[in-house]
């Protein structure tokens, strides 16, 4: 308020100008009244006044005029002009300002008590003020800032806030930048577009948040006009084209109701830019609705494709049955269901036929008889899927005038037709001995005539006449090598089956190499003995090896085999898995008795109570002092033959010390030894026994 000292002055002294003038004409619209007038208004009369000419009135005694304005006050007193004592200022008048043109008070230099300079910061608070603290305005703490305005924190004070986050504050309106506090949340920050707050002096016409609505472009805060170049899908705006004009790809403002639209063949709108196909042909009519007529083609259902919003014509892509059109194919060539326009004649854009009279290659017809009638060189339309087709064996359509009997569709063989394979007989009845193997009507194979041979039975065969000879079919063809044949393959005693590999089919015989069990057999692996079958001849022919059943068979690991019982030669049945038909071995762990062994030790070790191998002629014997044998396992030191003492060993007789190192003192008087006694009862004569076991 006080920061704009000569504008104040300015327009203060151009109010006192008016007030002036204003007296001057009632003045000169007549003197006698105009004093008159003023006298009694203005001043009361009495023997002493003061005149003031400046301003045509008469003061009373003890007034004077007033320095700028036209009243009288009191002498010396405040608007004399003169600043008195008890005065801060005098300006000449008794009033605080002039009102300026929009009759708001502009405060002078000095208030109309002459108490006030009324400048923000005196202390006093003048009119227009909120608050006058002095230099107390505007410092830390204080209620009053330095515009003499009570301190606040509310948008709209003109002042920025930043601790609350103020950007800006216009006061109590809206400026071109700045929201006012009606702005919600948005109040007193810079106006933004899109700041969810219709800012009219920022230029805005709308404002949605940024978000495009019916009625409002977002990111523009103006109204939506097609032609705007922002397209607002919101408004109904699918495109934006050329500031209003067509495009390729979307409808100007001329388009009417499709303004702002992406162009389509039957929006009714001829956009001459626009292809509908995506190719070089751009829009000649547009039907409203993409419906045909005569002289435009449509949106064939919205589809478009070639010919599309074009004038219609055969080959241009575009079936318009309103122009007679059945069909139509691009460029006019045939397709697999329309007759193009080059040869088509009269039925040119037809649906291709057999029996129009019209080849159509790319409908899959390789001729085409008018009227649809079967010919030798032509199917005729009751072909079915062959009609029009060049009549061939396997096409499934039986052409009599083709000379066929028969005809299966693929040209496969059936029950009772031959396939196209078939040669002569193609297309015809199928026959067991027409020389052609039929699958399908169960044949595997056909000798002409029906004859058997080495891979066929022939015509005899029953039910398996024409078949592959297979052992197990129940048909013995000798042809193929077979000596019988059971029905089903299954093995007999008089034949073995078909599983029996080379012999299959064949008479049963041990050595074949099949192990035939209905005719006896428990295994069969050829003549030759193996380890896991006897061979053929001798004991227990093709049997499981056995030992006990008194066949050595050495490729079963067997050495021997007498039978059940040990013999001399032969272990026998009771001897360990291993030890079974073997040659007796002493140290084989088994006593073979038949053998004379008396014990067996396995590895042939010495034992307590068993020679063992190094025995000699008292191998796998019990154990015994005087068998000329030291075993040391049976405690012997030394062993004579004869069991009698000999020079260095106690004989069988020696007791405890039987069989030990003849030794003095041991308590076996040995005379062969040169001992004359064990102890002195041993002596005669009075004599003694020494250390040496002599007599002295």
């Amino acid at each position: 308020m006080h920061g704009e000292p000569l504008r104040r002055r300015s327009v203060v002294r151009r109010s006192r100008d008016q007030r002036v003038a204003r007296y001057w004409r009632i003045a000169l619209a007549g003197a006698s009244l105009a004093v008159a007038s003023v006298l009694v208004v203005s001043c009361v009369f009495d023997t002493k006044t003061n005149f003031c000419e400046q301003q045509g009135i008469r003061c009373k005694e003890g007034e004077e005029c007033a320095a700028d304005q036209a009243i009288c006050v009191q002498i010396g007193g405040c608007g004399n002009g003169t600043v008195d004592p008890g005065e801060v200022c005098d300006d000449g008048n008794t009033i605080d300002g002039d009102l300026n043109d929009a009759g708001v008070l502009i405060p002078d230099e000095c208030s109309a008590d002459c108490k006030s300079t009324q400048k923000c910061g005196n202390g006093i608070k003048d009119p227009g003020e909120q608050c006058d603290d002095g230099d107390k305005n505007g410092t830390k703490d204080a209620v009053c800032d330095a515009n003499c305005r009570v301190i606040d924190d509310l948008c709209g004070n003109t002042i920025v806030d930043l601790a609350k986050g103020e950007q800006c504050d216009p006061g109590e309106k809206d400026s071109a930048t700045c929201n006012s506090s009606g702005a919600g949340s948005a109040s007193c920050q810079v106006s933004r577009c899109g700041d969810g707050y219709l800012n009219l002096a920022a230029s805005e016409k709308c404002d949605t948040s940024g978000v495009n609505t019916s009625v409002c472009n977002g990111a523009l805060c103006t109204l939506p006009v097609c032609g705007d170049n922002y397209l607002n899908t919101a408004a109904g705006e699918q495109c934006e084209g050329n500031s209003g004009s067509d495009t390729a790809a979307c409808n100007g403002t001329a388009a009417g109701a499709s303004s702002c639209h992406f162009s389509t063949c039957g929006d009714g709108y001829v956009n001459k830019l626009f292809s509908p196909n995506n190719n070089n042909m751009k829009e000649a009519c547009d039907n409203a609705g993409g419906g045909d007529t005569a002289t435009c083609n449509g949106n064939n259902g919205g589809n478009n494709g070639p010919g599309s919003c074009q004038l219609p014509a055969c080959g241009d892509g575009y079936t318009n049955t309103a122009a007679g059109e059945q069909c139509d194919t691009f460029n006019g060539v045939d397709s697999a269901q329309c007759n193009g326009k080059t040869n088509g004649g009269a039925v040119a854009c037809k649906f291709s036929v057999c029996g129009d009279g019209h080849k159509n290659t790319a409908a899959g017809e390789n001729c085409d008889v008018l009227g649809g009638a079967d010919a030798t060189t032509c199917n005729g339309r009751g072909a079915g899927p062959v009609a029009c087709q060049v009549p061939a064996c396997g096409d499934g359509y039986v052409n009599t005038v083709a000379s066929e009997t028969c005809d299966t569709l693929g040209g496969g063989d059936v029950a009772n037709c031959n396939g196209k394979a078939a040669g002569p007989v193609a297309c015809k009845m199928s026959t067991c001995g027409d020389n052609y193997p039929n699958a399908a009507a169960g044949e595997t194979c056909d000798n002409n005539n029906g004859a058997d041979s080495s891979t066929c039975n022939g015509k005899t065969a029953g039910a398996v006449a024409c078949k592959a000879s297979a052992c197990g079919d129940g048909f013995t063809n000798t042809s193929a090598g077979e000596q019988c044949d059971t029905a089903g393959g299954a093995d007999a005693a008089t034949c073995n089956g078909k599983t029996a590999g080379p012999v299959a089919c064949k008479t049963p015989t041990c050595g074949d190499g099949y192990s035939n069990i209905l005719a006896g057999e428990a295994c069969d692996q050829g003549m030759a003995d193996t380890n896991t079958c006897n061979g053929s001849g001798g004991m227990a022919p093709c049997q499981v090896p056995v030992c006990g059943d008194k066949r050595k068979n050495m490729a079963a690991g067997e050495a021997c085999d007498n039978g059940a019982a040990d013999t001399a030669g032969c272990n026998g049945t009771s001897a360990p898995d291993a030890l079974r038909c073997q040659v007796p071995v002493c140290g084989d762990g088994y006593q073979n008795g038949a053998a004379g062994e008396q014990c067996d030790t396995l590895g042939g070790a010495d034992a307590p109570n068993c020679n063992g191998t190094q025995a000699g002629s008292v191998q796998c014997k019990t154990a015994t002092c005087g068998d000329g044998y030291a075993n040391g396992e049976a405690g012997e030191q030394c062993d004579t033959s004869t069991g009698k003492d000999s020079p260095t060993c106690n004989g069988a007789g020696a007791g405890a010390a039987s069989c030990h190192n003849t030794m003095c003192g041991d308590g076996h008087l040995n005379t062969a030894a040169g001992e004359q006694c064990e102890t002195n009862a041993d002596c005669r004569a009075g004599k003694t026994c020494d250390s040496k076991c002599q007599c002295n």
